[in-house]
């Protein structure tokens, strides 16, 4: 790869980073090949619209649709960021790093990447400006491919020890440090970490804690009661989990609600096995005595009426889980929303509309959107940002930190930047917060705008949403082929725009993809080059491997095009979402049919994927017709359609 290859790959990269219109591609995908069964992974007040003409589509067609999306608020100016010549002056003393070797620096970057150590070299060979070499000599030696010595690691501590990654080099270092333990050898000087995400639009619950005065060893032993329960549901099933729980001599130091809460655990057990009455039964009992403090003793009792037909007495605990302040957002919203259907069903029209407006309430969640869009009313999203002020970026380069982050996203290095930024000290610092939120925003920083929308306020109890549902500053290798807006929703969900994140099972990457199903998509789909880890590390091949994955799956025998069934597959496996259909045998309803899968897991993902999903399409100015389709209890299918009203936009706020 020359130079000139490097410098317009990166420039090419960038303006997909643009994210103003996004092309979608026909599908070419295998019907025929068979499915893995192993899972990848363990405008302000704008109204919800409603299609004027239902969408009446099969997947096909949705799939090989042409589509342009234009995010509301993109205020990305990326392509600039690697012109030759920048004459701007910066505050501090920064020194902008030129066009020329922010291009050198990310085609060292990509190289080292892909293991190509001597294609690096042939370009650090070049290297005027060393500010980033840093950063270089850590991808490097942190690197399969790269047998590093002790002395390098020990050198790169003496220079760097206040870096992101620190604590991994000393780490290897004492690993190599051998018998010479005189060796100076510098400690890590890691700052804080930025906070991760708790949706601050979504309400909080209380916490429970008991008040009964206990000896530690009565404590640890509820403690391991509790362990014990879980295990014995997930391994036994419920009846075993039962017998022991009531044997157990640590139920004598519980209050009644530990022991309501446990018994609503097993309880959902039963429900999940189809013992109805059992679970009723447990979680009735529960409910009638704990329920204040127990919500999810009243939802099970809830969805075990409803499974028995008994929509009266389900309403009746539906929404004593809606109305529990020890409820979050998430189970008040479904509660209130079961509630409503418990109520329709019962054909009570006025209990049916109090639910769905308590439901309403919580309109960033699942069935809060759904409330909110058979209701008819606005929903409150606004896409603006934190203007980026001068003021802004004197503050930045006030550190060594920010000069750094500005250096290393001229050379497109934007996870290395993030990681920088998470290790800025925020507390008790909310200007610093905002111009890093209104930077992020600028330059396209997902990760970093995300936790900070976190942290701050627009206004008055009110957030950014532009930064709760950032954009990607990267896109799928060969473009999109699927809706955008599905493809940030996983990715929200997945690593919350991380593109280091790895989780305990070996996922990798932005789409969390495992190497195994990494590896089936490359041979189904027949890619040019092998796929291995360090390829799959990169966004733009991540999102490539995700993005085929969801479309193999979304055209395959199990899924047809069927927006929650193809989450299921993504998240659980498709074998298990044909398990879990055999269970709910000629039941067709698409919400009992979640909120009836066994994996907590898989049910929280499917509805923090959907509410992603439908924000993101509000995001874009896009109808949302599987929002449409559940709240029917209609399956919602597959079908991103382009209206004329959404033009090509090239760029915003230039």
């Amino acid at each position: 790869m020359n130079i000139n290859y490097a410098g317009k790959r990166i420039a090419h990269l960038c303006v997909s980073a643009l994210m103003m219109s996004i092309l979608l591609l026909p599908v070419q995908a295998a019907e025929h090949v068979p499915v893995p069964i192993e899972k990848p992974s363990i405008v302000a007040y704008a109204r919800v619209p409603v299609p004027s003409i239902k969408p009446n589509i099969n997947v096909e067609t949705a799939l090989n649709v042409t589509h342009k999306v234009t995010f509301k608020s993109m205020t990305l100016n990326l392509a600039s960021l690697f012109s030759i010549e920048k004459a701007k002056n910066y505050p501090n003393g920064y020194m902008a790093l030129s066009g020329e070797q922010a291009k050198r620096y990310a085609g060292i970057f990509e190289a080292q990447a892909l293991g190509n150590m001597a294609r690096a070299d042939d370009l650090l060979n070049k290297i005027r400006d060393k500010r980033l070499m840093g950063h270089v000599l850590y991808q490097r030696y942190m690197h399969a491919s790269y047998k590093t010595s002790f002395s390098e690691l020990q050198s790169w501590m003496a220079m760097y020890a206040d870096y992101p990654g620190a604590d991994k080099i000393y780490k290897l270092a004492v690993s190599k440090q051998g018998s010479d333990r005189q060796a100076v050898l510098v400690k890590a000087r890691n700052g804080r970490i930025l906070s991760q995400i708790n949706e601050p639009t979504i309400y909080h619950p209380k916490k429970y804690v008991s008040q009964l005065d206990r000896l530690d060893a009565q404590k640890q032993a509820v403690h391991d009661l509790f362990s014990q329960v879980r295990g014995l549901i997930r391994s036994k099933g419920a009846l075993e989990a039962l017998t022991y729980f009531r044997a157990s001599p640590a139920r004598a130091f519980m209050d009644d609600v530990e022991h309501d809460t446990l018994q609503a655990k097993i309880a959902a057990g039963f429900l999940y096995r189809g013992r109805f009455e059992s679970a009723y039964k447990l979680a009735g009992q529960s409910a009638d005595r704990s329920g204040k403090y127990v919500p999810h003793a009243s939802w099970i009792a809830g969805l075990a009426l409803w499974q028995q037909g008994k929509f009266v007495s389900a309403a009746s605990y539906f929404e004593k889980s809606g109305c529990s302040a020890y409820a979050s957002g998430w189970l008040a919203s479904a509660g209130s929303y079961w509630a409503a259907r418990s109520y329709k069903r019962s054909d009570n029209q006025g209990a049916y509309r109090s639910s769905l407006v308590k439901a309403a309430q919580h309109s960033r969640t699942f069935y809060g959107l759904m409330a909110a869009h058979t209701l008819k009313q606005k929903l409150d999203f606004n896409w603006d940002v934190p203007e980026y002020s001068n003021q802004h970026e004197a503050l930045l380069l006030d550190s060594n930190i920010g000069k750094r982050v500005f250096s290393l996203v001229a050379a497109g290095q934007y996870d290395l930047a993030e990681g920088e930024l998470m290790r800025l000290n925020y507390k008790g610092h909310p200007e610093l917060s905002r111009a890093v939120l209104a930077y992020a925003s600028h330059v396209g920083l997902p990760g970093v705008a995300l936790r900070l929308g976190n942290m701050v306020k627009r206004g008055k109890n009110t957030y950014y949403d532009s930064a709760l549902y950032p954009v990607s500053p990267w896109a799928p290798k060969d473009g999109y082929r699927l809706d955008p807006a599905l493809v940030h929703a996983v990715i929200r969900q997945e690593s919350r725009f991380n593109l280091q994140a790895t989780s305990y099972s070996g996922a990798i990457g932005l789409m969390q993809i495992m190497p195994k199903t990494a590896q089936y998509v490359a041979d189904t789909r027949n890619y040019p080059e092998k796929l291995d880890m360090s390829k799959l590390r990169l966004p733009e091949m991540n999102m490539k491997v995700g993005q085929d994955y969801l479309e193999y799956l979304l055209k395959g025998r199990y899924v047809k095009g069927d927006v929650v069934s193809l989450l299921v597959s993504y998240n659980a496996g498709p074998g298990n979402l044909l398990k879990w259909r055999k269970r709910m045998g000629d039941n067709r309803d698409p919400l009992l049919f979640i909120e009836m899968m066994p994996v907590h897991e898989t049910r929280e993902y499917v509805e923090r994927v959907m509410s992603n999903y439908w924000i993101y399409r509000l995001r874009a100015g896009l109808e949302l017709p599987s929002l449409v389709a559940l709240s029917s209890g209609k399956a919602p299918k597959y079908a991103h359609v382009m209206q004329a009203e959404y033009p090509y936009k090239l760029a915003a706020n230039q």
